[in-house]
């Protein structure tokens, strides 16, 4: 998946100031609103994490974690490194999501704002090799768009559009995301609406048989 590696670098250091200004705090607030269901002593796996705004907030609060950070762009790396309290606990790679660890399986899945960048097979696909990574009971915290109404039409076209032209993002359109994860036997235990409906913020468990 090398030829996925390092598209968002463009973008990487206006990424944070381009998000404030359009959706003022909806972003970061949804990425923390279910940070609480993670528990002392997990093993966290964050894939897509971006510039990691929200990790110091689990770090600070959390003991004995420890966290497997996965993400494409090595300039997203170099800004959330730097929102690390404490890099002991923590691995970063820079990769997708083929490069997670194979030897290992973990108690909660972070996937904030990934989601969208799949077409429906292949996030068919992306959903079950996580499944393959979750322990039993394993939490999957998402956070990412809906579109409900036409207003989220409209702006999700404007965002594929300019994204495909800066990262060269493959997908045009917005996967349903939820539908797909109730597919594969995922439970959603809880959920948050942030700006107007359009970003969800989400709490599933995965039942491992």
């Amino acid at each position: 998946m090398s030829e996925n590696l390092d598209r968002f670098n463009r973008i990487a250091p206006y990424y944070r100031s381009l998000s404030r200004l359009i959706f003022g705090k909806a972003l970061i607030n949804a990425q923390l609103h279910f940070l609480n269901r993670i528990s002392d002593g997990d093993h966290v796996l964050i894939l897509g994490g971006g510039s990691g705004d929200w990790i110091e907030e689990i770090q600070r609060k959390k003991s004995n974690i420890e966290i497997t950070y996965v993400e494409a762009s090595s300039k997203m790396i170099s800004l959330a490194k730097k929102n690390v309290y404490d890099h002991s606990s923590i691995e970063f790679i820079h990769g997708t999501q083929a490069d997670i660890p194979m030897n290992k399986r973990y108690d909660v899945l972070i996937i904030f704002f990934f989601l969208d960048m799949f077409d429906l097979s292949s996030l068919a696909e992306l959903v079950e090799l996580l499944k393959r990574k979750s322990k039993r009971n394993c939490t999957w915290l998402v956070a990412d768009f809906v579109s409900e109404r036409m207003w989220h039409t409209f702006l999700l076209r404007l965002m594929y559009g300019f994204f495909k032209i800066v990262a060269s993002l493959e997908t045009s359109t917005l996967p349903d995301w939820r539908k797909q994860l109730l597919r594969n036997g995922l439970q959603c235990e809880f959920k948050a609406f942030y700006y107007g409906g359009f970003i969800c913020s989400t709490a599933y468990r995965f039942i491992a048989k």
